[in-house]
């Protein structure tokens, strides 16, 4: 298990509900996008591809601001 992403496969994380999931993710793709290679010790394997986010969880309204605090997005309402 050295490397963080792994193309053309699916990653699963599993958790109690609100523990953080989808910010560890969130954290993880922003970090990648700025360039990082690494993250909680695990290597990104090459640069990170561009990325489509389905949410169903959550509304937009939710989603933009945590976009927002890694600097993903930005939206003005």
């Amino acid at each position: 298990m050295g490397k963080f992403h792994h193309a053309i496969r699916t990653n699963l994380l599993v958790a109690l509900p609100k523990v953080g999931k989808t910010t560890l993710f969130i954290d993880a793709i922003a970090k990648w996008h700025e360039g990082s290679t690494e993250h909680l010790g695990k290597k990104f394997n090459g640069k990170c591809p561009p990325v489509l986010i389905v949410g169903t969880d959550m509304t937009r309204s939710r989603w933009m601001p945590l976009l927002g605090r890694f600097s993903l997005a930005s939206w003005d309402d």
